[in-house]
C-alpha cells in the first residue's frame, strides 16, 4: 500500500492507496517565503507598475479608502496596511481621512476579532473600518453601466473617496481566470445586480476559464473598477503554506498582469494524464462549502470523464452565506439555467456558482469528505458526504474498478493543473 496525506483545515488526514495507482500528486510549488517581508512590500510601493510611488500618487487627495479582502482570503493585510498608511501620511493624508473597507463581496461581515487579525490590532483600532454589505441599498450607489450593459452598483464609501487603493491576492480563479487586480472592486464592493450579471458570465463565455488572464469577466471587472475609480493596487503572491512570496503594486491593469506572471511559477502544475479518481484538498479555503467548491475546478482538469472527485474540506461554517446554493446544487445545469431565465431564483449569485459546479458534475461524480455539512444539507445537495476520507477513497476505487488510477491535488482551490494540451 502507498501512504499519503492531505490538509484538512488545521489537521492532516492520512490514507492508503493500493500500490501502483497514484499517477500524479500536485500542489502549489514548495517555494521559500521571502526572508524580509517588510522590505519587499516597501520596494513594491516605491517602484510600482504604471504609477508613481504611492506617497507621490496620493498627494493632493482629500480622502483615501483602502479596500482589503476578507477572512476567506489569506492575503497578509496586517503586513501591508502599515506600509500603506506610512506612504499616505508622507503624502499628506491625515489619519481621519483614511478609511479601510472590507471588500467582502457577497460574504458575511467580519467580526471585530477577525478585523483585528486581518488588519492588525493597531490599524483596526486607530482607523475607520467598514464592512461592505452587497444587499444593503443604502450602502450602494448606481454608476451607469459597463460597455456591454451590465449595471454598475458599488459601495458609496469607495465611490466617494478621492483616492482608492485595493489590496488582494493572486491565485488561479475559475470565475475570472485569476483573482487579484480589479476583483477587489467587482465583486469585492459591488452590489447584487452587478455581481450577479458578471458571475452569470462564467458559464456563457468560453474564454472564462481557470488560468486565462484575458476574458469577458475580467474585461467587465476592469470596466467597473475604472468607473468606480480604483487608482492603485497592492497584490500578493503567497507560498503553498500562505507566507509571502512576492508583491506587486501600481496600476490595477499593469500590476495585476505582472503579478500573474510571477504567480504562474507557484501555482501552475504540470500533470501527466487524467485520473479516474482525484482527491482534492480545499486548503486554505476551508471556511465553508461556498469557498471549498473552488477546488472542483482544478480537479476537473485532472479527472477522467465519468471519474470521481473527492473534495476534502472541513467546511467550518457549513454551506456558507448562500443558502439557495445548497438547494439548487441537486439540480442539473439546464434546470437551474431555466430557473434563472424565468426569474424563479432569488439568489442569482448563488445560482451562478451552481451552474459552474453543475458543469463539473456533468462528467464527474463528486464525493465530499467533511464534518461541517450536516446530513440534511447533504441530502438537499444530492452529494454523498463522508465523515472518513479512507471510506470515500475505498468506495471510489470499488466503483471505478480494478486498475483505476488516482491523483492528489493539494491546495486545490489555488492551483492550475496543466496537461500538455491545456492552453491558458
Amino acid at each position: 500500500m502507498t501512504q499519503r496525506s492531505v490538509r484538512y483545515g488545521s489537521e492532516t488526514l492520512e490514507f492508503e492507496l493500493p500500490s501502483g495507482r497514484l499517477i500524479d500528486e500536485v500542489g502549489a510549488a514548495r517555494t521559500e517565503a521571502v526572508s524580509d517581508p517588510s522590505s519587499v512590500i516597501s520596494r513594491a510601493l516605491q517602484a510600482p507598475y504604471g504609477s508613481s510611488p504611492l506617497r507621490e500618487a496620493v498627494k493632493g487627495s482629500g480622502s483615501v479608502t483602502v479596500l482589503v479582502d476578507d477572512n476567506t482570503r489569506p492575503t497578509p493585510v496586517h503586513l501591508i496596511a502599515p506600509h500603506i498608511v506610512e506612504h499616505l501620511e508622507h503624502g499628506g493624508i491625515g489619519r481621519t481621512d483614511i478609511r479601510f473597507l472590507i471588500a467582502a463581496g457577497t460574504h458575511r461581515a467580519m467580526t471585530n476579532r477577525e478585523l483585528e487579525h486581518k488588519l492588525g490590532s493597531e490599524i483596526a483600532s486607530k482607523y475607520q473600518v467598514y464592512n461592505h454589505h452587497y444587499e444593503n441599498p443604502d450602502a450602494l450607489c448606481r454608476m451607469g453601466t459597463t460597455p456591454s450593459g451590465v449595471p454598475i452598483t458599488a459601495n458609496r464609501i469607495a465611490r466617494d473617496a478621492d483616492f482608492l487603493i485595493g489590496v488582494g491576492n493572486i491565485v488561479p480563479h475559475r470565475y475570472c481566470g485569476w483573482s487579484g487586480g480589479a476583483k477587489i472592486i467587482q465583486p469585492g464592493i459591488g452590489g447584487e445586480a452587478t455581481t450577479a450579471e458578471t458571475h452569470l458570465m462564467i458559464t456563457r463565455f468560453p474564454d472564462v476559464r481557470l488560468g486565462v488572464v484575458e476574458n469577458k469577466v475580467r474585461e467587465e471587472m476592469e470596466s467597473v473598477a475604472e468607473r468606480v475609480g480604483l487608482k492603485f493596487i497592492v497584490n500578493t503572491v503567497l507560498t503553498h503554506d500562505q507566507r509571502l512570496y512576492d508583491v506587486v503594486a501600481g496600476d490595477f491593469r499593469q500590476a495585476f498582469r505582472e503579478g500573474v506572471r510571477r504567480a504562474e511559477s507557484v501555482y501552475s502544475c504540470p500533470i501527466t494524464q487524467r485520473a479516474d479518481v482525484v482527491i482534492a484538498s480545499s486548503f486554505p479555503s476551508d471556511l465553508n462549502l461556498w469557498q471549498a467548491a473552488k477546488a472542483l475546478y482544478s480537479a476537473e482538469l485532472m479527472v477522467q470523464p465519468e471519474g470521481i472527485i473527492i473534495l476534502v474540506s472541513p467546511c467550518y461554517e457549513g454551506v456558507g452565506e448562500h443558502d439557495e446554493f445548497c438547494r439548487l446544487l441537486a439540480l442539473d445545469y439546464q434546470t437551474v439555467d431555466a430557473m434563472i431565465t424565468n426569474g424563479e431564483v432569488r439568489d442569482r449569485v448563488g445560482a451562478a456558482a451552481v451552474l459552474a459546479v453543475a458543469l463539473v458534475r456533468k462528467h464527474a461524480t463528486v464525493y465530499l469528505v467533511s464534518e461541517g455539512i450536516v446530513e440534511s444539507e447533504a441530502e438537499t445537495m444530492g452529494i454523498e458526504v463522508f465523515g472518513n476520507l479512507q471510506h470515500a477513497i475505498d468506495k471510489a476505487l470499488r466503483v471505478k474498478g480494478p486498475g483505476s488510477t488516482v491523483s492528489i491535488a493539494h491546495e486545490a482551490t489555488e492551483i492550475l493543473p496543466r496537461l500538455a494540451d491545456y492552453r491558458a
